[in-house]
């Protein structure tokens, strides 16, 4: 399986082909913030101006250890960590425009595991203007460099699972563009996303070298949702969803759609957010096959006090698998991917934030008889030393388990030092 390429909030996990899930949705300016957000705006590095310019640069160091590094069953990679972190952030107001662009570099080092050093990046230029009080339009271009992660780390070959002896290597250049409209009670959005994607190719454990055509190209994804404002501060909405992956090896090709209703609400400024339920659908052209079922959402944040937040994520996602032989051809097989995340932030003091998140996972797939899990468990911690400096913990646990690839525990954590300027 080529596993999982994006996170569901901080819980590791989705498809490695496009997947139906959570409408886009930014959160009204007027909406509470988390603890975590407030906690993070209060001890904002006050930065410099440059030429019109808000800059922020930030780097980081932090040691650790991973007793697993690519998730395997048997045989684990482990090792001693040590992570270095740069990023700058740059923004200008400019009337009724904001620019915005940013630049972040990861690199991780494994001692033990020299193979499994990662590099990662992020480069995003975006921009957004105010058209009087009733239209905004914003739009985005980034490039991501980074490894991928999920439940599984593999491809089944001729019927048997073969892991991979690495996490596979990716690069995605993402543009976005988005209009919201609001006149009286209705408001429409209209967003649309282009994605370019490269990824590696990867060797199995039994030394099968695996190009990732099935993957490689590129993804679209077409939006529109109307709502409308039934009391103050509830809302019902419609949305409707239409995307399509055109890769290399025209196997991996799928076409989406999407249609759900749902409602937003702020309750007594304690509870934000939506629900949604609806129906959605995946095709794949190469094969004639396709798959279609409910879909449903939610995303909740309840505010219990001004020190403490719960936020809820669940979801549940069409995505596909790709299979291959040893003779390297390749066939798509549908897969059903429900998550479910819930998040506690507390500031117990000024200077320190603590947060937990547990999280599970879990994919099924009708045309076989194969279930994988994943159980996963974030705990941390960062303490505020001055202004521009941060002491930071973080422990990881997951456990893994399926009745075809096997099951794995994994377990990370890493502490050090985070400074701004």
């Amino acid at each position: 399986m080529p596993g999982i390429t994006r996170k569901f909030a901080l819980l590791l996990g989705a498809c490695s082909l496009p997947c139906l899930g959570a409408p886009a949705r930014a959160a009204p300016e007027q909406d509470p913030v988390s603890v975590g957000d407030r906690f993070n705006a209060l001890n904002l590095a006050p930065g410099f101006a440059l030429e019109g310019w808000e800059v922020r640069p930030a780097a980081s160091l932090r040691p650790g250890y991973d007793d697993n590094i690519t998730w395997a069953s048997d045989r684990p990679a482990s090792s001693g960590e040590l992570e270095l972190r740069g990023s700058v952030d740059a923004s200008q107001q400019i009337g009724p425009y904001a620019v915005n662009a940013s630049a972040l570099l990861r690199q991780t080092w494994y001692p033990d595991s020299s193979g499994s050093d990662k590099t990662e990046a992020n480069l995003r230029g975006a921009m957004s203007v105010e058209l009087g009080p009733q239209l905004a339009l914003r739009g985005a271009v980034s490039f991501e460099a980074g490894v991928e992660t999920g439940i599984t780390n593999g491809i089944v070959v001729d019927g048997v699972f073969d892991p991979y002896t690495k996490r596979g290597t990716f690069r995605r250049i993402p543009i976005e563009a988005e209009a919201d409209y609001t006149i009286g009670r209705f408001a429409l959005r209209g967003d649309a996303r282009f994605d370019a994607i490269d990824f590696d190719p990867q060797t199995t454990r039994s030394g099968l070298r695996v190009a990732q055509d099935f993957r490689n190209g590129w993804e679209s994804e077409l939006r529109l949702r109307g709502g409308y404002e039934v009391y103050p501060h509830m809302s019902v909405f419609a949305e409707a969803r239409a995307g399509a992956g055109r890769y290399a090896d025209p196997n991996g090709d799928n076409d989406t759609w999407r249609a759900v209703m749902g409602g937003e609400v702020e309750l007594s400024r304690l509870l934000v957010g939506e629900a949604y339920a609806g129906y959605a659908g995946q095709s794949f052209p190469s094969s004639g096959g396709q798959t279609s079922g409910l879909t449903y959402g939610a995303q909740l944040h309840w505010f219990a006090r001004e020190l403490l937040s719960f936020t809820l994520n669940a979801q549940r996602e069409f995505c596909a698998e790709v299979t291959t032989t040893l003779a390297g051809v390749t066939s798509t097989i549908p897969v059903t991917h429900d998550a479910v995340s819930v998040r506690a932030e507390w500031e117990p003091l000024r200077s320190l934030l603590v947060y937990a998140q547990a999280g599970y996972e879990r994919e099924g797939r009708e045309s076989v008889d194969r279930t994988d899990q994943l159980v996963s468990l974030i705990v941390g911690a960062t303490y505020v030393l001055t202004r521009n400096l941060n002491f930071e913990f973080e422990y990881e646990h997951e456990d893994g388990t399926s009745n075809f690839s096997g099951d794995f525990e994994r377990n990370r954590v890493s502490l050090g030092l985070a400074a701004a300027y």
